[in-house]
C-alpha cells in the first residue's frame, strides 16, 4: 500500500510540475508578433510557434516535423520610450542536418532592439539593426 501512495504522490507532483510549465505558445508566422507581445508583458515574457509557409520549407530543409518554437524575453528598456532590448530563443527537437544521420534539438539565441509599434528604435543606426549573436550584455 505504501508503494502505491509514493507511486500516486510522484505522478501527481510531476503533473503539477508539468502544469506550471505549460504555457500556451502564439501562432506566429514571423517573430515580430513576439517582440511586441514581450515588449508589452508585465512579464516581458512572450512565447510562440511558428506556423505557415515559413515552417513547411524550414521542416522539410531540417528533416524534422518538430515544431519551431519561439521564446522572447525583455532584457532592459531603451532610452526611446516602448523600445527594449529582447533575447530571442528559437528552438526546434530532432533536426537531421544535411550530411549527418543522427537527428540533434537545435537552438538559435540572438538579441534584438525593438519597439512596441513593431519598429526598431528611431536612433539606431544600420549597424545597431543588426541582429546579433549570443553576447555577453545582459
Amino acid at each position: 500500500m505504501k508503494k502505491n501512495i509514493t507511486s500516486v504522490a510522484a505522478i501527481v507532483a510531476s503533473s503539477l510540475c508539468f502544469d506550471a510549465w505549460a504555457t500556451e505558445r502564439m501562432p506566429i508566422k514571423d517573430v515580430r508578433p513576439l517582440l511586441v507581445a514581450a515588449i508589452n508583458s508585465p512579464s516581458g515574457v512572450a512565447q510562440g510557434v511558428m506556423v505557415g509557409e515559413v515552417v513547411e520549407v524550414m521542416l522539410k530543409r531540417m528533416g524534422s516535423a518538430n515544431p519551431i518554437e519561439v521564446d522572447v524575453r525583455a532584457l532592459y528598456d531603451l532610452p526611446q520610450a516602448g523600445c527594449k532590448r529582447l533575447e530571442v530563443i528559437t528552438r526546434q527537437k530532432a533536426v537531421i542536418e544535411p550530411g549527418k544521420k543522427l537527428p540533434e534539438d537545435k537552438l538559435l539565441a540572438y538579441k534584438i532592439n525593438f519597439c512596441a509599434n513593431g519598429r526598431f528604435p528611431e536612433q539606431a543606426t544600420n549597424a545597431e539593426r543588426v541582429i546579433e549573436g549570443d553576447g555577453d550584455d545582459e
